[in-house]
C-alpha cells in the first residue's frame, strides 16, 4: 500500500475525543504515524501537526507545509495520520468554509483521504451548543435558531457540509463514520478508511470521555470563572517556565475542575422540548435524506 494522508476532521461532538485517545494512537505504527491531535489536548503532538493547524487557520505557510507533508511521506516507512475537529469549527477571524478551502490547497498534489464522523444532527447541534454555551449565551438567540441559521451549526447541515468536501476532495476520498456505531464499538469504517483491520487497538476501553452532568430536562455545566489577577500573577512569576508556580497551578486548577462540578457552581441549559426537536427534525430531513441516497447512511 503506497503511504498516504488520513485526515479526520471531526465533526465536534460525534466521539473524536475517543478516536484521538484510544483508537489511532494505536494503529500498526510500522505503517502508520499518528501526528495529533492527542488527548488530553495540553499533550504534545508532532511538529509537522502544529505546523498543519497553523496553515488551515492562517492560510499562510501553505506550499511550505505542503512540501514538508510530501518530504515525510517520501523519506519515512509510514502513512500519516491527522485527527482534529477544529478544521470543521469556525474561529475569530476565519470561517469553518475557509478552514476547508485551506485544507484542500495543504493536500494538493498529495494522495489522501478524509473522514468526517457524524451523529443524529439535532442531537449533535444540542450537544456542540452545550459545549459551546458561553459563545452564545449573551446572543439572547434560541438553540433551534442558531441551529437553523448560525454558520458555526451548518456542519450539521449534511447535505450543505458534504456538497462542500465534495466540491475541494470529491466524493471517492471521503469515508463517513456514524457516532452511534462507534459507541457500540462499530469501527468498520474508519477501519475502511485507513486500510486496516483494528489489530492492536482495545475496543473494549473505548469510552464516552465528554460524559456531562445531566437531568430530564436539562444539562448542567461550570460556570467559567475567571481569575484574570492570578493570571496576571502567574505570568509575573515566569508563567510555565517556573517549575514551582507550574506545579501549583496544576493542583489548583485540578482541584477547582472538582469543585466546579458542584450543583452550586452549575449553569443549567435546556434541552430541546419534545416538540422543538420534532420540528428541528422535520427541517433536517432533507439533509437527512441526501445522506442516504448517496452515501447510504441513514437517520
Amino acid at each position: 500500500m503506497p503511504n498516504r494522508v488520513y485526515v479526520h476532521i471531526g465533526l465536534p461532538k460525534t466521539a473524536t475525543t475517543m478516536l484521538q485517545m484510544d483508537y489511532f494512537p494505536y494503529v500498526d505504527s510500522n505503517k502508520y504515524m499518528y501526528l495529533g491531535v492527542f488527548q488530553p489536548r495540553d499533550t504534545e503532538s508532532d511538529e509537522l501537526y502544529y505546523d498543519l493547524c497553523y496553515a488551515i487557520n492562517s492560510g499562510s505557510n501553505i506550499f511550505e507545509v505542503n512540501a514538508k507533508i510530501k518530504k515525510k511521506l517520501r523519506d519515512d516507512s509510514g502513512s500519516l495520520i491527522f485527527s482534529e475537529e477544529m478544521f470543521t469549527v469556525s474561529q475569530p477571524g476565519i470561517s469553518w468554509q475557509k478552514k476547508i478551502s485551506n485544507l484542500a490547497k495543504v493536500f494538493e498534489g498529495i494522495d489522501f483521504r478524509i473522514l468526517i464522523t457524524i451523529r443524529e444532527p439535532v442531537s449533535a447541534m444540542f450537544s456542540f451548543y452545550v459545549e459551546s454555551y458561553y459563545r452564545y449565551m449573551d446572543s439572547n438567540e434560541s438553540f433551534s435558531n442558531l441551529a437553523i441559521n448560525s454558520n458555526d451549526f451548518k456542519i450539521y447541515h449534511y447535505d450543505y457540509i458534504l456538497n462542500i468536501l465534495e466540491r475541494k476532495f470529491t466524493r471517492e476520498r471521503i469515508y463517513i463514520q456514524k457516532f452511534e456505531d462507534l459507541i457500540i464499538g462499530d469501527f468498520s469504517i474508519v477501519n475502511r478508511f485507513l486500510s486496516f483491520n483494528g489489530a492492536g487497538v482495545n475496543f473494549i476501553s473505548m469510552n464516552n470521555r465528554n460524559q456531562k452532568r445531566k437531568t430530564s430536562t436539562a444539562i448542567l455545566i461550570p460556570k467559567d470563572l475567571k481569575f484574570k489577577r492570578a493570571d496576571r500573577l502567574y505570568q509575573a512569576v515566569g508563567g510555565d517556565r517556573n517549575v514551582c508556580a507550574f506545579i501549583v497551578k496544576r493542583t489548583m486548577e485540578r482541584q477547582l475542575k472538582r469543585l466546579l462540578m458542584l450543583p452550586c457552581f452549575a449553569i443549567t441549559v435546556q434541552k430541546p422540548s419534545d416538540l422543538e426537536y420534532r420540528e428541528l427534525m422535520k427541517i433536517m430531513r432533507g439533509s437527512m435524506e441526501y445522506m442516504f441516497k448517496h452515501y447510504g447512511i441513514r437517520y
